[in-house]
């Protein structure tokens, strides 16, 4: 295995957003396939337009064959087309209307990936069976999502042991971490255990190549690993609030640049739909490409 040359690192992170680039934007236009799909059936169209047009002036011959051809591809033209690409929805637990611009969000998502948030967004001020059906939940603190002696909330425990993955903001204590998956997650061997989010962990190149999450007061970005997945990830402030251009950012937040915030938003995304499969070492061949 290559290792890639070090005068690429650290990477270094504009201030302007990679979403502005017009060579990006006309590349992903370039690459994509439907003008060139609508332009074959227009010229179908016309080509049986003409035919209908000429049987009936010049031969005097009117085929109700020919016109049910031009009502298919007309219905199969106008007809709704749903994007192909992957959909998902934010679900936010805890946190205020005004935290975050789903639009701008969803922008710099469909813009950068295949993918694209739904354009309503579950805002819960507190557990609710909607936040349940979701395959991630983004709690605004251990608060919301703990009982009265510490722990993780009884119908969270179970959906996070069934395959849900949980976003903590605002917690950098290892200790009230710790205490929070205490009971419910010790049946299978290795139990589920806490560790600060390495270097090589699959939220640092799940899309982008990060080289290092922001840290708050000295508190790390930490992982719960169970079931040989990252089931719960803890981020030591109120990321999302950074993510918002429009209102200031937190303490912590005012250090990162908006760029990274988004950037760091994307890779999470990715590990909440593809949980651990950056770990695999058939991808580290394109990895290595990527950082050269």
């Amino acid at each position: 295995m290559r290792e890639a040359p070090r005068k690429i690192f650290p990477p270094a992170w504009p201030d302007v957003l990679v979403s502005g680039s017009p060579v990006l934007n006309q590349q992903k236009k370039h690459e994509d396939p439907l003008p060139w799909i609508y332009g074959l059936f227009i010229f179908i169209l016309c080509l049986i337009l003409v035919e209908i047009c000429y049987s009936v002036i010049k031969k005097k011959q009117f085929t109700p064959g020919r016109v049910t051809k031009v009502l298919v591809i007309y219905g199969l033209f106008f007809s709704e087309i749903k994007n192909a690409d992957a959909s998902i929805t934010l679900n936010l637990l805890g946190f205020s209307n005004n935290i975050i611009s789903l639009k701008e969000l969803s922008y710099q998502v469909a813009n950068r990936t295949s993918l694209s948030l739904a354009d309503e967004m579950i805002l819960s001020p507190e557990l609710q069976a909607r936040s349940l059906s979701e395959g991630w939940i983004w709690a605004s603190g251990p608060a919301v999502i703990q009982n009265k002696t510490g722990h993780l909330l009884t119908r969270i425990g179970e959906w996070v042991r069934r395959g849900g993955f949980l976003v903590v903001e605002n917690a950098p204590d290892p200790e009230v971490l710790a205490k929070l998956t205490e009971k419910g997650f010790n049946y299978l061997n290795p139990p589920g255990r806490w560790h600060p989010i390495p270097p090589d962990h699959e939220v640092m190149r799940s899309f982008y190549l990060l080289d290092a999450l922001p840290a708050c007061n000295q508190g790390l970005w930490y992982g719960f690993l169970y079931d040989r997945r990252l089931s719960v990830l803890a981020i030591p402030y109120k990321f999302l609030k950074s993510l918002n251009a429009r209102s200031p950012a937190p303490a912590c937040g005012q250090q990162v640049s908006h760029e990274r915030s988004v950037r760091i938003f994307i890779n999470t995304l990715m590990v909440a739909l593809t949980t651990d499969y950056k770990k695999d070492q058939i991808h580290m061949r394109e990895i290595l490409k990527r950082l050269q």
